[in-house]
């Protein structure tokens, strides 16, 4: 025993394959449609969502900020949330 696998085994692992292949792609296709959602709500709500790295740079701003404090997304990302305070 320890032969080459036969046709019939050879079947049924493509089968099984093709099956995981298939679940795969489901599972690819509802996060999809998932962060589709998430994006498109976080988007169009009226509040300011932003997200920021460990050092405070932000890496994400919804257009909000636009209509909110008048800077365009692309101002902010890459930039310190520090560097948008003034001074006390």
């Amino acid at each position: 025993m320890g032969g080459s696998p036969t046709h019939e085994e050879l079947a049924k692992q493509a089968r099984k394959l093709k099956r995981q292949i298939a679940k795969q792609k489901e599972e690819e296709n509802t996060l999809r449609a998932s962060e589709e959602k998430y994006r498109s709500m976080v988007e169009t709500t009226s509040d300011i969502i932003w997200e920021v790295d460990s050092h405070g740079v932000f890496s994400y701003v919804n257009p909000s900020v636009n209509t909110i404090l008048g800077y365009k997304p692309e101002e902010l990302i890459g930039r310190s949330f520090f560097s948008q305070m003034e001074p006390a």
